[in-house]
């Protein structure tokens, strides 16, 4: 009766965890529905913010690139409000694909990917850690953000040349970044979803 209890116990906790792991269809959905669905514009300016107010004109920036590796890619989500108040970097969200089919948010507030709104330096194949991620640089420094049991992690490469040295990284820093970026009007965001999916959340999770 002990062993039941305990095994019962442990699915509820597992069940839980994969309830907290939210998958989606379409990631612009849910960045739509987390931050802009019920949004005030009367009451969404905030004079301490370096960034702009929130008005029916404000742009959503979103692109797709291999973060994970090869096979679907992540998509990227950033807008106007995002802006981090220095060298024009904004803080870029990540859904990247699960089993599912569908897309799992892996960043937050305190957890993102820095890049312009061209996008981050490089998403793709990093030869230093030899595994997929983004190539971030400072001046100084150059850094890689990669998913590791789904969190981002971190790692520094290179802690005296930053991406002012494009010769010794061409191919992160060589000509900026291309990513295919798609931008959207909050007003358009608003036309398109309307009536939107409701059973854009997939769950549980499947990794």
């Amino acid at each position: 009766m002990k062993t039941i209890i305990i095994l019962a116990g442990l699915l509820l906790f597992l069940n839980l965890c994969t309830g907290q792991a939210q998958v989606v269809k379409d990631p612009l959905l849910d960045y739509y529905n987390r931050n802009f669905s019920k949004v005030d514009f009367a009451a969404a300016r905030d004079p301490e913010s370096p960034s702009p107010p929130v008005t029916p004109q404000t742009k959503i920036y979103y692109f797709e690139a291999n973060f994970t590796g090869p096979g679907r890619k992540s998509v990227f989500i950033t807008d106007d409000g995002e802006y981090l108040g220095a060298h024009g970097k904004y803080a870029w969200l990540v859904y990247c694909p699960v089993k599912s089919g569908g897309y799992q948010l892996v960043s937050d507030e305190s957890d993102f990917i820095t890049g312009g709104l061209g996008g981050p330096g490089y998403v793709g194949y990093i030869d230093q850690i030899k595994r997929y991620g983004v190539v971030t640089g400072s001046k100084y420094s150059v850094a890689v953000d990669y998913l590791d049991n789904g969190v981002i992690k971190s790692q520094s490469i290179d802690e005296k040349r930053g991406h002012a040295d494009a010769e010794h990284y061409p191919k992160y820093f060589g000509d900026g970044p291309h990513y295919h970026i798609t931008t959207y009007t909050l007003a358009q965001l608003a036309q398109k979803y309307a009536n939107p999916d409701p059973a854009n959340v997939i769950t549980p999770a499947a990794q």
